[in-house]
């Protein structure tokens, strides 16, 4: 939503550039041409943005699910129980910054504003549940 507002404003500049150019307001037009030009860099910096994020999603979505294999199964048949506990510490940091980051992803591809800047991939993945 917020790609549109962007684009909204930016032909809005552009038409105001135009009336103003043909009544000869010289300052107001100078103001909105400077203006059509910062959101038209806004506009191609976000473009940029977007791609980079769509580009290569199967490979994100098999990143992000062999990582959610791995730290279940890790969790699940207790990799790290043993009498000093060794990497347990570093197991849950772990699953603690997947869940983190999830439920991150999950609400901001669902964000009304920004939404349009996260792939909407986050759905297909859960949390880990610790017990």
């Amino acid at each position: 939503m917020l790609y549109l507002v962007l684009l909204i404003i930016i032909l809005l500049f552009a038409l105001i550039t135009y009336q103003l150019e043909e009544n000869n307001h010289e300052i107001l037009c100078i103001v909105s041409c400077f203006l059509t030009i910062i959101f038209g860099l806004v506009f191609v910096l976000l473009s940029i943005g977007m791609a980079c994020e769509y580009v290569n999603i199967d490979g994100r979505i098999g990143e992000y699910k062999t990582e959610y294999n791995s730290l279940v199964y890790q969790y699940e048949n207790n990799i790290y129980d043993n009498d000093n506990d060794l990497g347990k510490k570093e197991l849950m940091n772990d699953i603690l910054e997947w869940n983190k980051d999830l439920t991150y992803m999950q609400n901001a591809q669902d964000d009304f504003w920004i939404g349009i800047f996260f792939a909407d991939i986050y759905d297909q993945f859960k949390t880990i549940e610790l017990g």
